[in-house]
């Protein structure tokens, strides 16, 4: 993590990754909006009802359910050059540090999974606003919501520089997320069986803190069952591990 501070983004290749997935953001842009606003405009038509409750909560499912995906895909598909032997020999070819290379296509890869969400999340979101699911909550929530993402792009990052393929990369990460929640079931497994009488308490607060997928639907629905009530101190807390992993 201390050596991104010495590297240097490289704005010209930045804007060749933006402009070549630009048909892929617009794509996934439409795709949320589809499922978020549109959706609630549909329904609420159709029912004659100017209440989105029930709506709102379908559509955000949707959309975090897309940036899941996302998060996973892009970084392999940005970062692909680094399975291949002749990809990697010509990106490395370019006038561009590898490091530095890197950084930029990192930074390409978090544009192009946040570009559609925000489209999408700002749109449905202030579409269906009202005194409880305020802008402050919707603001709250889409900070969290990026920061617990890109810490599963560092899970997949991490995994393409110890992997020989992208299908070994995807297969890893989606190892490595679930790693830490297998090994915490296995340790209440433990405890219980051995220890008599001890007890755990409310198992799901560990579990937003130890598995990304999972922290993702809990913040986005604000189901409070992590350690900590603040979407502030969760969303530092993921952009920490982000920094870690790399």
């Amino acid at each position: 993590m201390v050596n991104l501070f010495k590297l240097r983004l490289q704005t010209e290749y930045l804007r060749f990754l933006l402009k070549r997935n630009a048909r892929y953001m617009f794509i996934m842009s439409v795709a949320m909006l589809t499922l978020y606003p549109i959706l609630g405009i549909t329904v609420n038509i159709l029912t004659r009802s100017s209440n989105y409750d029930g709506i709102r909560e379908v559509g955000i499912f949707f959309n975090i359910a897309l940036l899941l995906l996302t998060s996973f895909l892009i970084p392999l598909q940005i970062h692909g050059y680094m399975n291949s032997k002749k990809n990697l020999d010509v990106y490395h070819a370019l006038p561009i540090k590898r490091q530095d290379l890197f950084l930029t296509s990192l930074i390409a890869s978090l544009l192009i999974v946040a570009g559609p969400f925000t489209v999408g999340w700002f749109s449905g979101s202030l579409l269906m606003i009202n005194e409880a699911f305020n802008f402050i909550v919707i603001l709250q929530r889409f900070v969290v919501l990026l920061s617990i993402s890109g810490a599963i792009i560092s899970i997949v990052l991490f995994t393409m520089m110890n992997t020989g393929t992208s299908l070994d990369a995807f297969l890893y990460a989606m190892v490595l997320n679930f790693l830490p929640l297998l090994a915490y079931g296995a340790y209440i497994l433990f405890v219980q069986t051995i220890l008599l009488g001890f007890t755990i308490g409310d198992l799901t607060k560990y579990i937003s803190v130890i598995f990304p997928i999972w922290a993702l639907f809990d913040n986005g629905f604000a189901l409070k069952a992590g350690l900590w009530d603040s979407a502030w101190v969760n969303a530092f807390y993921w952009i920490i591990v982000s920094g870690v992993i790399l």
